[in-house]
């Protein structure tokens, strides 16, 4: 960036602006230069139209630890839904549709595993999964009859 040098003279305050310019530019092209995106996982949910009943399904993802995960129970995770405040650990909640694919992205926890379970009218003995470090970039989940798993 070329400026004229009448921008490098002292302004009333004595302040070179054209200086100032650049040191300003520099700044924010360091700043958007220099960022990096932050990790994200990408889920990608499928179902048939028989999961649930043909009733829709409420999907939660939080962050966790192994033992944690063990020690869960169904009615401790359906209230998670309507904690006031919101639970801390939980990073998504996606509604699904029998018969359509989801797909949403959250940011990936730095030293956390993923808990992520389904509300099912009638819960299987698999209606939660666990993602445990190091996360992968991109899950599939396929949701049948009444329960959840990998694809």
């Amino acid at each position: 960036m070329k400026l004229p040098m009448s921008a490098l003279k002292p302004n009333k305050s004595g302040i070179r602006l054209g200086l100032c310019v650049l040191i300003i530019c520099a700044g924010l092209s360091l700043m958007t230069g220099c960022s990096s995106k932050a990790p994200t996982i990408n889920f990608k949910v499928k179902s048939n139209k028989i999961v649930n009943d043909g009733q829709p399904v409420y999907l939660l993802v939080r962050t966790i630890s192994g033992s944690e995960f063990v020690t869960d129970d169904y009615d401790a995770i359906a209230a998670l839904f309507h904690a006031y405040p919101t639970d801390e650990s939980i990073v998504s909640t996606e509604f699904i549709i029998p018969g359509d694919t989801k797909k949403f992205v959250i940011a990936k926890p730095d030293d956390k595993d993923l808990g992520v379970y389904c509300m099912f009218t009638k819960p299987d003995a698999q209606w939660k999964l666990l993602l445990q470090k190091p996360l992968q970039k991109k899950y599939v989940i396929i949701l049948e009859n009444n329960e959840i798993k990998f694809d």
